[in-house]
């Protein structure tokens, strides 16, 4: 029975790391773009630049991470990893240029890219095979957490002007994280890959089956979190609308060990097929909705839809991908949804003026609908029942 036990002295450690790697980067997402032009003097391109930049270099940080994984190991990636996004965070208090931000950026990114890849990796070769879907729920709750409390915090520093508390506070979350590492007792990943990923560079590096989901469904979501307070403002619910992602949480605690059991016990199609459906139906209602009530049947059908997403089609990415490339799948999964997200606020942003919210939102609600086709032809049709 303790080969199956979720909550071990490893899970919990990991947990928390990958919850203090988020605390750093909402901490630091929230502040950036004040601070870049309340101090350094720059534009609004400039300071959305220095936002947006960590994207991309935290994709070539997960990229080499699960690319490494096999032939360096976990836990030197998560004292790489560790060590840069703590020296990244260090030199935010002598940035004395719009330049130099951009760099710490960059390095910034890079860090968080290899150390988040390497927590996720971990907890997937930690997980007893049986409960994988589970485990990787929970996990996945330390990213929830985060998402609450970093924004939070970050607003308070920012409203009183407290940002060197706030660079503090991030230089100390990091360095709790390398002693943390310390703790971790983590498994060597299989090093052996079938020929036919070898000698390819996209190959090697790139998991093409894992994420595509993950890529459309951060497109999605990223609609909702940058427009839903002008859409509820427009709509003349703001009051409602506070209280969105309270209740959007509520549904993810809720439902997250559920799921995952049932993800477990079951196959993922018992729980990809009403999650997806559940998606569309949160989107479909938030178009719709011109009271409170709608609102939040909107925000509870969007918790219980895509707040178990992201367990799943981890565990899917993983389930689905070699021994030898858990790392890589993890990765790539990681990576695309980033992208999704990233490249989603941009492109949905510029439909705006054509479809207005309500019509953003009818039309996400029917791109998931279509996901649900895309997963059954590249997983769901050869998926056990």
């Amino acid at each position: 029975m303790d080969r199956d036990r979720i909550f071990t002295k490893d899970f919990i450690v990991n947990f928390f790391i990958n919850f203090n790697v988020y605390m750093v980067f909402f901490l630091f997402t929230i502040i950036v773009v004040e601070y870049a032009m309340t101090f350094l003097q720059a534009t609004a391109s400039q300071a959305g630049l220095a936002a947006g930049i960590f994207v991309f270099s935290g994709f070539a940080g997960r990229i080499a991470a699960g690319r490494c994984a096999v032939w360096l190991g976990l836990k030197p990636l998560l004292y790489i990893g560790g060590l840069i996004f703590f020296a990244a965070s260090a030199m935010y208090v002598v940035i004395s240029s719009v330049t130099a931000l951009y760099g710490v950026r960059i390095l910034q990114g890079f860090g968080f890219g290899v150390v988040s890849t390497a927590t996720g990796t971990l907890v997937a070769a930690l997980t007893p095979v049986s409960r994988r879907g589970e485990c990787i729920g929970y996990y996945t709750l330390s990213v929830i957490l985060a998402t609450a409390a970093g924004p939070f915090l970050g607003m308070w520093f920012q409203r009183y002007g407290l940002y060197t508390a706030d660079m503090l506070l991030c230089m100390a979350l990091c360095g709790i994280n390398i002693g943390l590492a310390v703790l971790l007792r983590t498994p060597m990943l299989p090093s052996h890959e079938p020929a036919k990923n070898k000698g390819s560079f996209w190959r090697k590096y790139v998991e093409p089956a894992a994420g595509v989901l993950g890529l459309i469904i951060g497109m999605s979501y990223s609609g909702l979190v940058s427009f839903l307070t002008s859409f509820v403002k427009e709509a003349r619910l703001t009051e409602a609308g506070a209280w969105y992602f309270f209740v959007y949480a509520v549904c993810i605690f809720l439902s997250r060990p559920f799921m995952g059991r049932l993800l477990d016990n079951r196959g993922e199609n018992y729980v990809m097929y009403p999650l997806l459906l559940s998606f569309a139906a949160g989107m479909a209602l938030l178009s719709q909705a011109e009271s409170a009530l709608v609102l939040l049947l909107s925000a509870a059908f969007v918790g219980l839809g895509y707040g178990s997403f992201m367990p799943t089609a981890q565990a899917i990415a993983v389930k689905v991908a070699a021994p030898s490339r858990i790392g890589v799948a993890t990765a790539t999964f990681m990576s695309l949804f980033d992208i999704g997200m990233g490249v989603g606020s941009y492109v949905l942003g510029a439909a705006i003026p054509y479809t207005g919210y309500a019509g953003l939102y009818k039309m996400t609600a029917i791109v998931i609908l279509f996901c649900i086709v895309l997963y059954y032809a590249v997983h769901g049709k050869r998926a056990a029942v």
